[in-house]
């Protein structure tokens, strides 16, 4: 402790040593499946992602951004959404935040059924921080989830034009 803040300031105290314990901590994700399918009955189109960590303060969010996997991926964002949300209020942001309490969280996301038939589509989620200057920081990659894609809806299902048709 000084008296000022120049160089010619008094030294009035010191401390005793002070040890700083900056336990690192960790975070997995893994997937409940790998692959879901865009249907609607019978099928799983869901995924639930299970987020385990070790350290993390309860409270802790995380921002998990929903990434396609592969140059070639027709997966947007947009083919998913939170459990407990609807599809018309989903997160155009192709994020969510998740809240780690007793060093776990969880996110499911069920797949939206888009009407075309796409092949199939992959994504992870990729954890970052949800606070300025940690929203850039990779914390956990999940595996790769599958989507797969192989309705056939509009004239494609019978061979036959669906309408209203106006001519």
């Amino acid at each position: 402790l000084y008296n000022g803040y120049y160089s010619s300031s008094a030294l009035l105290a010191t401390s005793t040593l002070v040890t700083i314990d900056d336990l690192p901590w960790t975070v997995t994700v893994a997937p409940d499946v790998t692959t879901v399918q865009e249907s609607t009955s019978a099928v799983t189109n869901s995924v639930t992602f299970t987020f385990a960590t070790t350290g993390v303060p309860d409270g802790t969010q995380l921002r998990c951004w929903i990434e396609a996997v592969g140059t070639n991926s027709t997966f947007k964002g947009l083919d998913v959404y939170k459990d407990g949300d609807t599809w018309d209020s989903i997160n155009a942001g192709s994020y969510y935040d998740i809240t780690v309490n007793n060093n776990a969280a969880t996110l499911k996301l069920h797949i939206v059924r888009d009407g075309k038939t796409e092949g199939d589509e992959q994504f992870k989620i990729v954890a970052k921080g949800a606070t300025t200057g940690t929203t850039n920081i990779t914390i956990a990659e999940s595996p790769t989830v599958t989507i797969t894609d192989h309705s056939i809806v509009g004239l494609n299902m019978t061979g036959k034009t669906f309408g209203p048709i106006r001519v």
